[in-house]
């Protein structure tokens, strides 16, 4: 493995589900720089087995973009194209020609690149579309199938999860934050971004005048405050949303005071695997609970177009969820339109609260081959959840 500079960010665990691989010939600390500065947790590899391992050593849930000059290009690429965590692959070379057959068979495969400008300009154009549309961010879920259960006991692990989630999220909500949460989250960002100048001045602008009022506007900006808590949600690092609590009662607390009251119709974009859309269907009619914050509009058409400008690799399915709130249902969840709160005010936002429950309706695809996944919000003491959630309390 290259002993370069980069390599220092494998002593502190990524907090973030995108990871910046470099396969290939080394380069020099000011292009390693240009690329931190996109992605945060940049490793170089000039030996493939440890490459190979560390890329199989990750989660299917995180998402890799992987740089592979063209020596080892045609040889490597094939031996890891085919895992859901790979999203992007550039082949950072010295003649397009010599790469413009092989290339042909491998969508994630995204552009042949001479040029170190062409490189930083496309890494950063691909990620930023990817933290906008968020199309193939993980959408952290759980289950619970109805049919499993008997008044006294929980039967299957997926219903145990179901539970445990909305016990964590529920202790989130209610328990105190500590005096010094924020101080130990900002030193730990500080230590995660230790050698990316632009996140730590974002944190330093947070640590300095950080508002309980402007939590959906810290929220919804693009930076570590995000990338942070959703992936600790995900992967349920107790640790790291102890941290977060003050900023999730905040945002609980605007999602409150802005709540809609109206019955809506919302959408929201998707990029999932066939095995993903399987397991959903069969568990169609049952309660679904979206661990994380969740993101949607009110403009279908919107929502499908940002769909249709993706061409996705062969395990991958395009998705619209479509959600149905009913106002005249009481003790909801939290969500509102926070478009106003946001810090992109000119983008239509409708936002739920973690934990959100849903009903699982209905889910057919359309003449188009995308996805359609109806969703019931449902209210919070009103199901039949509720009981097995307090046996499991206490």
């Amino acid at each position: 493995m290259s002993t370069s500079l980069t390599n220092i960010n494998e002593e502190v665990e990524n907090l973030e589900p995108f990871y910046l691989i470099w396969f290939g010939n080394s380069i020099n600390n000011d292009i390693q720089q240009q690329l931190r500065a996109i992605i945060n947790y940049l490793l170089i590899f000039d030996d493939e087995e440890q490459c190979l391992n560390y890329i199989y050593s990750l989660s299917k849930d995180d998402r890799i973009i992987l740089i592979v000059t063209e020596k080892f290009g045609e040889h490597f690429v094939p031996q890891i194209v085919h895992l859901r965590q790979i999203v992007s692959i550039y082949i950072y070379c010295n003649s397009k020609k010599n790469n413009e057959q092989w290339i042909k068979k491998y969508k994630k495969i995204k552009r042949v690149i001479i040029g170190r400008d062409e490189l930083i300009q496309r890494i950063q154009t691909d990620y930023n579309q990817r933290q906008t549309h968020k199309l193939d961010e993980t959408l952290s879920y759980e289950i619970f199938n109805t049919k499993n259960v008997d008044n006294k006991f929980l039967s299957t692990g997926m219903n145990d999860h179901f539970i445990n989630i909305q016990i964590l999220i529920d202790c989130l909500i209610n328990m105190e934050s500590l005096s010094n949460d924020k101080n130990e989250l900002m030193t730990l960002c500080k230590q995660q971004y230790k050698n990316n100048s632009n996140e730590l001045n974002i944190i330093e602008e947070f640590e300095r005048g950080y508002l309980s009022e402007k939590s959906l506007w810290w929220y919804t900006r693009h930076s570590f405050l995000y990338r942070l808590l959703n992936k600790a949600i995900r992967i349920q690092n107790i640790d790291l949303l102890l941290l977060f609590r003050f900023f999730i009662r905040d945002i609980r607390q605007q999602l409150n005071l802005s709540k809609s009251s109206n019955s809506i119709h919302v959408y929201r974009a998707q990029l999932m695997s066939k095995e993903e859309i399987e397991l959903l269907t069969k568990f169609t009619g049952e309660f679904i609970s979206i661990n994380s914050f969740l993101s949607t509009n009110s403009n279908r058409e919107q929502t499908r177009s940002s769909l249709m400008s993706f061409i996705p690799s062969d395990d991958i399915e395009k998705v619209i969820f479509e959600i149905n709130i009913n106002h005249r249902v009481d003790d909801i969840k939290n969500f509102s339109n926070i478009t106003s709160y946001s810090y992109f005010p000119g983008k239509e936002e409708i936002l739920f609260m973690m934990g959100s429950i849903f009903r699982l309706i209905h889910i057919d695809r359309d003449r188009d081959g995308i996805w359609n996944i109806q969703l019931m919000l449902c209210a919070n003491k009103k199901h039949q959840l509720q009981s097995f959630i307090q046996q499991k309390k206490t």
